[in-house]
């Protein structure tokens, strides 16, 4: 009887098993996981059954859960690449990506064939920024799936993120043809295009993106872009006004309402624009973990103040000068307040064909990260010795160096990242022959400018989804900078966004003054060349444009708006020659 029971009891859990999973492929979601259940109810460690309820899980978006169950599944049987590769998109899913990319290494270990893994593999390595990984592994996924779109749609981004436009063309393009109605490849060639300010081309793409799928919010938000660049304000408030009835990710709707904020900024509809700029940013504050953020951002403010003690004037009298080595660039550093015009004198700079800049590239950031906050590792800059300080310069100029790829034609390098401006003391004590650029712009429409726009949230990003919070972390930031100005023997240059806009020649003469180069004309048509560039700021769209002054006096239209902000920033408005009016 009993040897009798034992198949028919193989047999009800290879049925329910299957009944299962067919119910699963239908999407019948709930019905699936009551026969998951049943089948772990005959045998409590089914690895299959454990799997596929790990998989359910992970569609309900029950990620833990997920976790836990296929974890339990490779504990019964760790042969199955399958289980690994699902366990590495849960992990993907939570943005442990450390993790995912090792569950990936293993189901690829296991089955090397299984291009879903590499797949996987390289989009976990896109996350973490490490995009030669991710673009190695996403060929290695094509060699095994050649006529799959959509990893070549992925490796498109991926070139995109890392800046390399042509060959990102080239991927959606392949994409395209192996799939005419791959509407992702579309939609992302367009964002492209777009940013490149090729408006036509992305006018007709977002218009094909959109009749192969009338539905796709990411079509409509692409049009709608292109209309507000053609100021075909009318029909982007339109399109934006559909998105909003939809049914949408907190993310998603973030970037309309931004966008609906430009455009009605635009139009001169002030009141409104605000109010879609605060929705937009109370999107963004719901679509993430914000604790963790807010937390950060309160140990990030506690940082500058313990920065701000620390440089003092006798500690900095203290340190024994030392000659730097002669380098073969003269090195530039390009700070300021986010939004206070970096992007555009990047740009202008750059049209110098003596001149190569960085655009918000983080090496000096990641080169010194060990002398940043708290106060006992920056105590380190005490005790450095000639060696120590030239070993770490020729490391920083080295990758400086490789990212020009050693173009004997260039004398000056700059390096612009805004946020820098809060590590001034670290640039002296390894650059002390280095040239300052500071970008100035009326503190009040500094922070307004920050607050309307949409930046990748991070734990400094943070401040700027209110308007208080903004302005006290310009207050923050600046009251720093102010600080360093007191205590450091830095060759520092001031230059306001607005003195730019009124006498755009004669300041940016006085600039190449400063940096000792030579006056080339072709600077004044700094526009021009930047249509060329693929631009990773907020400001991509303005700096393809001869200087203009819409957004001198933004913040006046604003004015009751801001009354948060100015008692944060009434004592820089002075400071920095600016009047309240």
């Amino acid at each position: 009887m009993e040897e009798k029971a034992l198949p028919d009891k193989n047999k009800r859990l290879k049925k329910s098993l299957q009944e299962a999973m067919a119910r699963h492929q239908k999407g019948q979601l709930e019905t699936a996981d009551n026969l998951y259940d049943k089948v772990l109810r005959w045998d409590l460690n089914n690895p299959d059954a454990l799997h596929l309820k790990g998989v359910l899980a992970f569609q309900q978006e029950r990620y833990h859960a997920s976790v836990d169950l296929i974890s339990r599944a490779i504990k019964e049987d760790s042969s199955q690449a399958a289980f690994y590769n699902n366990l590495g998109n849960t992990f993907n899913a939570l943005g442990k990506y450390e993790r995912s990319i090792a569950c990936f290494k293993k189901a690829v270990e296991i089955d090397p064939a299984m291009a879903d893994a590499f797949f996987n593999l390289a989009n976990a390595y896109q996350k973490k920024g490490e995009f030669d990984k991710a673009i190695d592994h996403y060929h290695r996924a094509i060699q095994l799936k050649p006529d799959c779109a959509h990893i070549y749609n992925n490796l498109g981004i991926t070139f995109d993120d890392k800046g390399q436009v042509d060959n990102a063309v080239n991927a959606y393009r392949m994409a395209i043809k192996l799939d005419p109605d791959c509407v992702d490849a579309y939609n992302n060639l367009c964002a492209l295009q777009e940013g490149m300010s090729q408006l036509t081309d992305a006018l007709d793409t977002a218009k094909t993106a959109l009749k192969i799928d009338p539905s796709s919010s990411f079509a409509m938000l692409n049009l709608a872009k292109v209309y507000y660049r053609q100021q075909r304000f009318e029909d982007a408030i339109a399109l934006l006004r559909t998105l909003t009835k939809k049914q949408l990710s907190d993310t998603f709707n973030a970037r309309v309402y931004y966008l609906h904020g430009k455009v009605c900024n635009k139009m001169e509809r002030y009141d409104r624009a605000f109010s879609s700029f605060t929705t937009a940013n109370q999107c963004v504050f719901k679509s993430h973990a914000m604790s963790a953020y807010r937390r950060k951002n309160a140990l990030t403010l506690k940082e500058i103040d313990e920065i701000q003690a620390f440089f003092s004037s006798a500690r900095i009298r203290c340190w024994k000068r030392f000659d730097p080595a002669t380098a073969k660039h003269n090195m530039v550093f390009l700070v300021g307040f986010p939004r206070s015009g970096t992007t555009l004198l990047e740009q202008i700079l750059n049209t110098h064909k003596r001149v190569v800049t960085l655009d918000e590239q983080p090496i000096f950031e990641n080169v010194f990260n060990g002398f940043r906050n708290p106060s006992e590792r920056m105590k380190q800059l005490d005790q450095l010795s000639k060696a120590e300080i030239e070993y770490l310069r020729k490391s920083y100029l080295d990758k400086v160096t490789r990212k020009i790829n050693n173009d004997e034609s260039i004398e000056t390098i700059v390096d612009k990242l805004p946020l820098n401006i809060l590590y001034l003391g670290i640039m002296y004590r390894f650059f002390p022959d280095a040239k300052i650029i500071v970008a100035l712009r009326h503190p009040l429409g500094c922070v307004l400018s920050a607050f309307m726009q949409e930046f990748k949230i991070n734990k400094m990003m943070f401040n700027f989804l209110t308007l208080e919070g903004c302005a006290r972390f310009y207050a923050k930031v600046m009251g720093l900078y102010l600080h360093y100005q007191s205590v450091l023997p830095m060759q520092i240059y001031q230059i306001r966004y607005e003195d730019i806009v009124d006498d755009f020649e004669n300041e940016i003469r006085s600039l190449f003054d400063f940096l000792a180069l030579e006056w080339q004309g072709l600077v004044l048509n700094y526009h021009q060349s930047a249509k060329d560039r693929k631009i990773s700021t907020p400001s991509y769209s303005q700096v393809v444009k001869p200087i203009y002054r819409d957004a001198i006096d933004r913040w006046k239209h604003y004015r009751t708006h801001l009354s948060p902000a100015l008692t944060w920033v009434e004592p820089f408005i002075q400071s920095f020659g600016y009047k309240n009016e």
